[in-house]
């Protein structure tokens, strides 16, 4: 008989406990998701921290958090591809707060989010799975690699060299740009002794600065159909990126400009011609959020807007893997307007293309 009743009893206790922790569990219960860095290359390693508060009595037995994660995001031993869960168990105690670190790997450019966070606590019967969604959804820029592509054979130097060389026709930071009055912070060395004996006080040579040279990239991302395949477009995005890095990094102001839409907005991407590490990062930025299956409009618009365009100081270099009859002649307009540009086009073998070689092309062929 007493057995009966410490079971009776012991079974209204543990319904009234179980009540009350239905209702209260997710009370003064709090689970964010952040990340290391909102901006890393491909290929990188960041840390996605998950921090898990639970501010109240109650502890909280058996318990897991889940977010949805990319496939271009990679943590531990996951296949990426296609978007998958990632689950991480636990329990909390009393006022007790809980934070883990894991390491992923950004496999493929562009713009993700760690998203559809949630906290998923089991009864204390084990009987049912209650669920509480929170906020957090972080965002990760992936840059694309700004590292020289091994697939085609291009020789940054001569293109960088040959670029610098036909901005001297224009505006060279070197180059003499006039004359003025002396000031008492001038160095001695730019002094024009000639023109201080004909106007009887001190002149000095006024030269442009580095800042001054100024090379838009211009990514054409136009195809031949649709069965072009993503990785030349890719492999094109990280040509731009290797010569942002290496104009940027040699005091070059540098711009960019690619007929493809923002993943994000929708809306067009530019950046104007800027110098600096921080204008650098924000390239790359642009060049992460690149939707590659939108096209805003055909290439031949870029280029038709920049020939409206009264500047005549910037270098452009167009990269593209793209030949045609229409780009052929935009460009042609374009230098007999004064424009200084030079075209980097991409050869895949894959593809027979009857094309013209010309001044300022460069015709970079897929390695063997």
């Amino acid at each position: 008989m007493y057995i009966i009743l410490a079971v009776l009893l012991f079974a209204a206790v543990f319904g009234m406990f179980s009540r009350i922790y239905k209702r209260n569990w997710d009370k003064d219960l709090n689970v964010e998701l952040k990340i290391s860095t909102n901006g890393l290359f491909e290929g990188e390693q960041a840390k996605a921290v998950e921090i898990i508060s639970n501010n109240k009595p109650i502890p909280i037995f058996w318990a897991s958090v889940q977010f949805q994660v990319p496939g271009a995001l990679r943590f531990g031993d996951a296949h990426s591809g296609s978007d998958y869960y990632r689950e991480d168990r636990m329990s909390l105690f009393s006022y007790e707060e809980i934070t883990k670190k894991f390491d992923f790997t950004a496999v493929h450019r562009g713009c993700y989010r760690l998203s559809d966070l949630q906290f998923m606590a089991g009864d204390l019967g084990f009987q049912s799975i209650m669920i509480k969604s929170f906020p957090s959804s972080p965002l990760i820029y992936v840059y694309p690699r700004a590292k020289e592509v091994p697939r085609f054979r291009i020789d940054y130097k001569k293109i960088i060299g040959d670029s610098i060389a036909r901005r001297n026709v224009v505006e060279d930071p070197f180059f003499f740009r006039g004359i003025r009055d002396y000031y008492p912070f001038d160095s001695m060395k730019n002094i024009n002794w000639k023109a201080t004996a004909h106007t009887s006080s001190l002149k000095v040579n006024q030269y442009h600065t580095t800042q001054s040279r100024q090379v838009m990239l211009l990514l054409d991302l136009d195809g031949y159909n649709r069965l072009d395949g993503q990785r030349i477009k890719e492999d094109a995005i990280s040509i731009a990126a290797c010569l942002a890095r290496k104009l940027a990094f040699s005091g070059v102001a540098v711009g960019f400009v690619t007929n493809a839409a923002d993943v994000l907005s929708g809306g067009e991407i530019q950046a104007d011609c800027k110098s600096g590490r921080g204008h650098f990062l924000y390239l790359m930025r642009k060049m992460a959020k690149i939707n590659t299956d939108k096209l805003l409009t055909p290439f031949d618009r870029v280029l038709e807007n920049i020939l409206k365009r009264s500047d005549t100081a910037t270098q452009y270099i167009l990269i593209s893997y793209y030949y045609g009859e229409g780009l052929v002649r935009w460009v042609s307009q374009l230098e007999s307007a004064g424009r200084s540009i030079q075209w980097i086009f991409l050869h895949a073998r894959e593809r027979e293309i009857n094309f013209t070689r010309r001044p300022g092309m460069y015709i970079c062929e897929e390695a063997q």
